[in-house]
């Protein structure tokens, strides 16, 4: 077995694995086992200007979801809209590591 081959199937024997790290999760409509981490942020870093929080008190949700690349056959961009289980939130980033889609969202609430 290659290194890639045995990569492919550590993410979903171990990295993906329902019974360790990952449930199911609504990603953008699609039902899929992904591993999904919640950071509350100040506003600084969820809308990038450090006034709004000191005018409006609003503060967000930064968001990092981990899922197999085979679920989506196109990524999304830096500022697509994203649903996470029936949320509202935005890209940040998006980037394919081997087989793994590393996805930040980044919610803003109050």
């Amino acid at each position: 077995m290659s290194f890639r081959e045995e990569i492919a199937a550590d993410n979903l024997d171990v990295f993906l694995c329902q019974e360790e790290f990952a449930e199911m999760h609504n990603l953008n409509g699609i039902e899929a086992i992904a591993v999904v981490q919640k950071l509350s942020t100040n506003s600084e870093l969820s809308t990038g200007d450090v006034a709004v929080d000191n005018v409006h008190g609003l503060y967000g949700e930064a968001v990092m979801v981990n899922f197999s690349a085979d679920i989506m056959p196109e990524l999304p961009g830096y500022g697509d809209p994203y649903d996470l289980d029936g949320k509202h939130y935005i890209v940040g980033s998006c980037s394919n590591d081997m087989g793994i889609i590393t996805l930040e969202l980044i919610g803003n609430e109050r």
